[in-house]
């Protein structure tokens, strides 16, 4: 009876320890397939663009109060930039900054077909 003991505590060991490997090694190669995925993507992405279209995306602009307007809309859909800095004067309530946000990503996407990066400056 106590040897039928060590090998069911045995087993049910070994069951986890597999259970375990193959979970993280599974979740490595889901990874690796996603990360490969998002650099294919992305290359496709690039590959498509002009020149003026991949210096625009260096750049990052600014924008004045809370809301868009048309030297924004501009900037973007012209320039294609890749990001806009947002500062104190461009924040306001949650709904307001979210619809901001939502609004600049909108643009950006009929536009360019790229997501813009924003960015806040937070000193003080």
């Amino acid at each position: 009876m106590h040897n039928w003991k060590q090998r069911l505590t045995a087993v049910v060991f070994g069951t986890s320890l597999l259970t375990v490997v193959f979970y993280f090694a599974w979740g490595a190669f889901q990874r690796r397939a996603l990360e490969n995925a998002f650099v294919r993507g992305t290359a496709a992405v690039v590959a498509r663009m002009t020149l003026e279209e991949k210096v625009g995306q260096l750049f990052h602009v600014n924008l004045t109060g809370k809301k868009t307007g048309p030297a924004i809309e501009e900037e973007i859909r012209k320039r294609r930039v890749g990001g806009v800095i947002l500062f104190g004067p461009n924040i306001g309530a949650a709904d307001e900054l979210k619809a901001l946000n939502t609004t600049l990503q909108e643009i950006s996407r009929d536009a360019a077909r790229i997501p813009l990066l924003i960015s806040t400056d937070q000193e003080g």
